[in-house]
Formats: C-alpha cells, sequence, structure tokens
C-alpha cells in the first residue's frame, strides 16, 4: 500500500504524511522481528524497497518521515544484500550531508545536549559589523540583500525562491526551498511532535554509517588492508563526502565529536590518506575542548606522520618516527607528537588535557587555551561560515609558522627530551635517561645541523635589505607590521601545499622576510622577534652550548656505556673553543666555553680512541690555547689579548 500511494501521497498532506509515518513503522517493526524470514522469501536478495527509501531520506521535508525512514534503515541495512543495495544506490553520502545540519541546530532547541561553550565556533557572538560575511543565503524579492539562515526561516514560503551567494559557492540560479538541500534539511524541515532532535538524528546517521563499515572492514583476518577498499570506505573517502565528516569536529557536540571521530578512523583505516590534512582536520580536532578526545586521538595518532606536507627542512629528519616529521609539529610542542608517536591515543587524550613540567613533557592548560585560540583564529572565519551554510567545505590555508609557545622559550626538544629541563640537576637531579646511546646521537646530529644552518645563515646574510624588500614589495619606510602583513599575504598565494609550483617563490620570500626581521630594532616588534624563539633554544650558539651540555650530562652519568662508541664532534668543539678564545671582547669563561671545554674533557677520558680522535682533530693546539686563557684569567690579565705586555705568549716560543 506503501508503494502504491507514492510513498505517502501529497506531502503537504498532514493526513497522507501521518499515513507515511505509521506504514514506515510498520515495516520496520515487522522486519526487525521477520527480517530473515522476509530477506528468504526474496530469494536472498535486497528489500526492492532500499533505493526508494533513500530518495524519500534525500527529498522528504517532514521530520516524522526522516526519523521513521532512518529507524528502518539500521533494521534493514542489518543484512548484506540490503546493505549492498544502500551503498548502490548512493545512501552514505546523503547520511553523512544529513548528519552535517549538526551546525545549525544552535540557531534552535534540542534535546541532543547542548553545545560545549567553549567550542571553536561557540565561542562569542559574530560582531554585527562583519555579519555581512556570514550572509549567504540570497531571497528572490531582495536579491541584493543577503540573509542569515535564521532570517531565511522567516520568509519561507511555497513560491518563494532562494539562491546561495557566489561568495559562498553559488551558481546563481534561484531554487525553491525543497530544491536546496541545505534549506530543505534545515530550516525548511517541518517538525514532529516527540520526534528526534537535529543531535540525535545525526547520531543515527553516524550509527548506521559505523555499521555499513563494520560489514565491510578495510582488512582481511591478516590485518592486511583490502585491494580494492570496500565501496562503502570508498564512497565515504570521496572528496565531496569526507570534509563533511571531518567537519563534525566543529559540531559543538560532545557524542558527535566523538561517534563522527570513530566514523573518520574506519574511513580512513587501510586507505591512503596523505593530504587529509587539506581537510583542516587537524587544525578541527586540536581545536576540540572536549574532555573525551578518544577517537580524536586515534585519527590523530593513524594520520600524523603519514601527511605528504611542505617542510622547509624536510631532507633533514633521517629518523622516520622523529616529532618533526609530524604535521603537528607546527601546533604541538614535540613532546606530545613524541608521547601521540609512543602511547597509546588514551594515554596521549590524558596528557593533553592534563598538566605537566617535566624534562619529557612541558604542556598544560594554560598553553592548550594558547594552542584553540591561534587555531581559532586561524580558521574563524569558516567556522562561522557553517553556522549558516552546513554543507560548506573547508577551503586549506596552511599555517604560515608553527605556533609558539612562552613556556617553551629557550628550551631544546631533542631525542625524547627539552635539554634546558635536563640538564637543570637543581630541579630534575636524578631524571633517568632510557637510552643514553641514542640521546647522544640525537644531540650530535642536532649540533651537525646547528652548523649547517649557521652556515646557511651566514650565506643568506649576503642577501641586503634594500633586495629583502624589493622581493617582498615593500618601501623601506615600511613598519615590521606592515611588511608581516604583505609577507603572510604574498606566502598564502605560493605556499607548496597549495600551489605545487611555488616553492622556489615561497622559499625566497621566507628568506627576505627573516632577512627584514633579523634587522628590525629591540624596540620594533619585539615581542614577534622573541616569540620566534620560543621553542627553539634561542640563537644557534646558545643551541650548541645546550646540545654539549646535554652531552656533557650524558657522559658523566653514563660515560661507561658510551666508551665503546667513537665521538665524532671533536672538530665542532675545537671549532667552537677558538672562535670564544678570538673574540677580544671575552671576558671569563663564557657558556659556549664552558661546555665545549667540559665535553672535550669528559669525552677524551671516556675512551682511549676519543682521545686520539682528539689529538687528530687538532686538539692539542685548542687545549693549549685553552690552558693559556685559564692562566691569564686566574693572573688577572683577563681579555683575549693575555697579559704580561699586552699580548705576548706565556711561554716563550710558543711552548
Amino acid at each position: 500500500v506503501f508503494w502504491e500511494e507514492g510513498g505517502g501521497g501529497d506531502v503537504n498532506d498532514a493526513l497522507c504524511v501521518e499515513e507515511s509515518i505509521v506504514y514506515i513503522k510498520a515495516m520496520s517493526m515487522l522486519f526487525s522481528q521477520r527480517g530473515h524470514d522476509i530477506t528468504k522469501g526474496l530469494g536472498g536478495g535486497a528489500f526492492y524497497g532500499v533505493a526508494h527509501l533513500v530518495v524519500m531520506l534525500e527529498r522528504t521535508r517532514e521530520a516524522g518521515v526522516r526519523d521513521a525512514v532512518l529507524v528502518l534503515l539500521e533494521t534493514l541495512l542489518t543484512l548484506p544484500p540490503n546493505a549492498q543495495s544502500f551503498i548502490l544506490a548512493g545512501g552514505p553520502p546523503i547520511l553523512v550531508r544529513l548528519a552535517a545540519t549538526i551546525h545549525t541546530e544552535r540557531l534552535g532547541g534540542g534535546k541532543g545536549g547542548a553545545p560545549l561553550s567553549g567550542n571553536l565556533i561557540e565561542a562569542g557572538e559574530v560582531d554585527p559589523e562583519e555579519s555581512a560575511r556570514y550572509r549567504v543565503w540570497q531571497h528572490e524579492a531582495n536579491p541584493d540583500k543577503g540573509l542569515l539562515l535564521s532570517e531565511v526561516k522567516g520568509l519561507l514560503g511555497e513560491s518563494d525562491s532562494f539562491r546561495l551567494g557566489e561568495e559562498a559557492g553559488g551558481d546563481g540560479a534561484w531554487r525553491s526551498v525543497g530544491e536546496i538541500p541545505q534549506l530543505r534539511w534545515t530550516v525548511g524541515m517541518r517538525a514532529s511532535p516527540g520526534g528526534l532532535s537535529v543531535a540525535q538524528m545525526c547520531l543515527r546517521c553516524i550509527s548506521i554509517l559505523k555499521a555499513l563499515c563494520a560489514m565491510y572492514p578495510s582488512r582481511d583476518t591478516d590485518g592486511a588492508p583490502k585491494v580494492p577498499i570496500p565501496r562503502i570506505k570508498r564512497s565515504l573517502s570521496d572528496p565531496s563526502v569526507l570534509p563533511h565528516i571531518v567537519q563534525l569536529c566543529l559540531a559543538g557536540h560532545a557524542a558527535v565529536v566523538e561517534e563522527g571521530m570513530g566514523l573518520l578512523a574506519e574511513v580512513i583505516d587501510g586507505g591512503d590518506h596523505k593530504k587529509i590534512y587539506k581537510t583542516g582536520f587537524y587544525y578541527f580536532a586540536l581545536s576540540f575542548v572536549g574532555d573525551d578526545l578518544g577517537s580524536v586521538a586515534r585519527v590523530l595518532r593513524d594520520t600524523h606522520m603519514h601527511q605528504e606536507w611542505y617542510r622547509r627542512d624536510q631532507d633533514r629528519q633521517g629518523d622516520v618516527n622523529s616529532p618533526l616529521n609530524s604535521i603537528l609539529s607546527l601546533m604541538l610542542p614535540p613532546s606530545l607528537v613524541c608521547f601521540l608517536i609512543n602511547h597509546p591515543p588514551v594515554e596521549f587524550s590524558g596528557v593533553f588535557r592534563g598538566d605537566s613540567d617535566t624534562p619529557e613533557a612541558i604542556w598544560n592548560g594554560r598553553m592548550r587555551g594558547h594552542l584553540v585560540r591561534s587555531l581559532r583564529q586561524h580558521v574563524s572565519s569558516f567556522a562561522y561560515t557553517l553556522r549558516e551554510e552546513c554543507l560548506q567545505v573547508y577551503e586549506y590555508t596552511p599555517l604560515i609558522s608553527p605556533i609558539k609557545y612562552e613556556e617553551l622559550e629557550g628550551e631544546l626538544w631533542c631525542h625524547s627530551f627539552f635539554l634546558r629541563h635536563l640538564c637543570d640537576e637543581v630541579k630534575y637531579p636524578s631524571w633517568p635517561i632510557r637510552d643514553p646511546f641514542q640521546l647522544l646521537k640525537s644531540t650530535i646530529d642536532a649540533v651537525r645541523h646547528a652548523e649547517e644552518r649557521k652556515e646557511k645563515d651566514s650565506e643568506n646574510s649576503a642577501l641586503t635589505l634594500e633586495e629583502a624588500f624589493r622581493e617582498l614589495g615593500c618601501d623601506e619606510k615600511s613598519s615590521f607590521s606592515e611588511v608581516r602583513k604583505t609577507y603572510k599575504k604574498l606566502v598564502l598565494g605560493v605556499h607548496p601545499d597549495k600551489n605545487p609550483h611555488g616553492r622556489a617563490r615561497f622559499e625566497a620570500v621566507q628568506a627576505a622576510f627573516e632577512r627584514i626581521q633579523r634587522s628590525m630594532p629591540a624596540s620594533d616588534e619585539s615581542d614577534v622577534k622573541a616569540s620566534s624563539r620560543m621553542g627553539e633554544g634561542g640563537s644557534s650558539d646558545d643551541k650548541i652550548s645546550l646540545l654539549l651540555r646535554a652531552q656533557e650530562l650524558v657522559y658523566r652519568k653514563h660515560g661507561e656505556a658510551l666508551a665503546m662508541y667513537r665521538y665524532p664532534c671533536y672538530s665542532v668543539l675545537c671549532g667552537l673553543i677558538t672562535a670564544e678564545l678570538s673574540r677580544r671582547d671575552a671576558s671569563g669563561c663564557t657558556v659556549g666555553l664552558c661546555a665545549a671545554s667540559e665535553c672535550m674533557a669528559l669525552t677524551a677520558s671516556a675512551a682511549k680512541g676519543n682521545a686520539e680522535e682528539l689529538v687528530h682533530s687538532g686538539g692539542s693546539n685548542v687545549i693549549r690555547q685553552l690552558v693559556r686563557r685559564c692562566l691569564l684569567e686566574i693572573q688577572g690579565g683577563g681579555g683575549g689579548g693575555g697579559g704580561q705586555g699586552g699580548g705576548g705568549p706565556l711561554w716563550g716560543g710558543g711552548e
């Protein structure tokens, strides 16, 4: 009877709508009790009405009919033939887009749980002066006036036509409310007494999709990925569908975010998702302020090391597990990235929500708040637009520079430790170093890289200020804030993540900006200059000194275990000591000089091979100069020129 009446007859007839709901509920009850018998009676094939239910779900404007169809589908799709028919009929993308209407629930009440007050798109109202940019809808009667979704609701009529503005991706065609999914499923949906709230409907859609993914797993019994991946995963991975699943992170409902990210984890399992960062997933996920981060952390861990994102020093990190190889290194301190690599998602979730101040982790609520505010600012325009147009897709905008944290100023991460904290033996007198060899190796590699970076900076310094300003197209009298504004505008257009052919231009712009930044006086934009040092150990010389202090600590505590390894950095130590000694204005023992000489002494005394290597590297002459400086300091001569007549050697004939 239901099919003969065309799925319920006239949708405007309240009696027909009620009949439709009764028919659908009756089918749900019957199939839940006798589904296998019905399928057997159909010869083991699919229920012939599945495709029609997909059409109904997409076109109906009755919340009661929509809810009843979802309940029926939950029952029908437990059997593979029906599930296959539903997938072939294009049902999964419709469920995803229906779930996306959760973004508009804040326009009214709902029984699905209150949105999180601190969530990215819940933090404050839009400035009235800027609200015009979010007025993405237009009414045919007054096409020049932009409308918010709440204003569209007050203009609904069967003969009214609307369109999405061109700036929001509209095609310019006027359509009725029933022809526009974003309106038909939101303000155009007629409520049903006792029906599902938007959040409950969203959760039901996600539940159906997760059940389908479980029915068709991506891996075989041995855990190997299936090729090709199941059709349901291909459908949900489509570029027109996947962003809407990712954007459930912005829903503002803890249950929706948790279930939505659980669905995302199922979709990406076994697939190739090296470009998921372009959906904005990492921005949205780290902006979520809820406490239940289990599913979010799972997706973070499964994907963050496999993204093909642009890194300026991408040839540097040979260790595939280095946190600097993770796209999260742009947003999180390396300690958290390292923790995510080495621990289960649930443990990462606990650390991310908590407070830590140790050599292995520096993180607290203030830092998390700074992270959320930074990412909120980065994607805020899109977040507010999503309220008005729930099917909008985020246009990826790369972070021009990593997020900096004041708490990490002067710190340097290496291997598994913040070195300044590790070397603070007053505060952390016996902090365990589980793998001294790997820490030593990492610090040695970092010293070499710091030396290479110094040479590169020296080469870049050949770029004149005039050339740097010309590269950016700025006047030499421009303030730093004006230069920075121009720089950001330029790099967004040539960033390799958005423009594959823009790498050379991008790096030229970067070098020019860094040259101008170095030339700025301390009083001009000092906060910006200071922030550029946060979490990076300061200048190259400061980094090297800190790295050498860490090597000194490792040799003092684990010298016997390291005796079998040859120390390879004596040439660096000799060069550093020589440079410090040659400074005519130097007085006393600088931090770098102390660290280098102590490291030289400890490593040479740890093994005979190290002592031989030190001699072969020219260490004898360097030690002679170092002793001379020390004796001059003891005698009160001071300075690098020496006492005894102001410049002559302490020993005659250079002995």
